[in-house]
């Protein structure tokens, strides 16, 4: 939100809302901030870059779990992986997108799942470079696996899940 300087208006104060170009009352711009605030990821002002940072953000909180032997921390092929993926997912839409919740799989890789209107959408980022990527989608009764994905399916993917 950009914002302005405020000003007297009718005996009340208005601020000025650089999104619609016009004076509000100081109680309107405190709700529609705190609606932004509330519903900030389903609104279409988020930028690709804040969209990246949330989803590297919830990447990054993988690091501070706690790993043995049997159950292995992430390794860094698939922080890269699905950092790749991230990053063409929110270069692909103009709008902000779901945050997924982000978990590793024990084998040294990363799950990354969406659900949205009881769709889910799940991106498996394994631990080596041979272990290919893969998508599982879900919806009532159908469900599909799809191995071996590229960014341009899983954007289509993601294209399903958002109904777009």
């Amino acid at each position: 939100m950009k914002f302005a300087k405020n000003t007297k208006y009718d005996s009340k104060i208005s601020v000025f809302d650089g999104h619609t170009g016009t004076f509000i009352s100081s109680e309107e711009y405190a709700q529609i901030i705190l609606q932004r605030e509330n519903n900030r990821f389903s609104s279409i002002e988020i930028t690709q870059q804040e969209n990246l940072d949330l989803f590297l953000s919830k990447l990054h909180e993988l690091r501070s779990d706690e790993y043995d032997e049997e159950y292995i921390e992430p390794r860094n092929f698939s922080y890269k992986s699905m950092c790749g993926f991230l990053k063409i997912l929110s270069e692909s839409f103009d709008k902000s997108l779901p945050i997924p919740s982000v978990v590793p799989d024990g084998e040294g890789g990363i799950r990354a799942e969406w659900e949205l209107r009881g769709k889910i959408l799940s991106l498996v980022c394994p631990a080596k470079p041979d272990w290919k990527p893969y998508v599982y989608i879900e919806d009532g009764d159908y469900y599909k696996a799809e191995r071996n994905v590229k960014p341009n399916t899983f954007v289509r993917q993601f294209s399903w899940l958002l109904e777009i």
